[in-house]
């Protein structure tokens, strides 16, 4: 699970519940995001829980409460980064960009799948430079 998103949900209870651009909301979600970079997603689902909301803000609760509920087991991201790993997906999405989505989205193009596909796969061999592994022959 991507952190930027992960956060962006912490920063919605906490807007949903103190107020947009409230102290009482950035120390609340500062809290959360703290422990959920200790790998303390428990505790993060456990705060949420605690909140006493209504109207709108309830629903908002419920929503992220059941998603960082269900989503606890993706969310290591202190045992990501000693490993590492990347604990945000812009990387992958511009690399995504940058090699398919340049080439195959341009003004008025028209592809059928395997079209695409074969752009695609000849545009990764070209990016990381395996041309020679190509084989013409399949």
């Amino acid at each position: 699970m991507d952190w930027y998103h992960a956060s962006e949900r912490v920063w919605e209870l906490g807007r949903a519940q103190y107020g947009e651009g409230t102290a009482k909301a950035a120390a609340w979600v500062d809290r959360q995001l703290a422990r959920l970079a200790t790998g303390e997603v428990r505790a993060v689902t456990r705060a949420g829980q605690r909140l006493r909301c209504r109207g709108a803000a309830a629903a908002v609760r419920d929503e992220q409460v059941g998603y960082f509920t269900r989503q606890a087991d993706r969310m290591a991201y202190d045992r990501y980064r000693e490993r590492g790993l990347a604990i945000g997906s812009g990387m992958v999405e511009s690399a995504g960009k940058a090699l398919i989505g340049m080439r195959q989205k341009g003004p008025g193009m028209r592809w059928s799948v395997p079209g695409a596909q074969a752009v695609a796969h000849v545009r990764v061999l070209l990016f990381n430079d395996q041309w020679d592994r190509y084989d013409l022959a399949a």
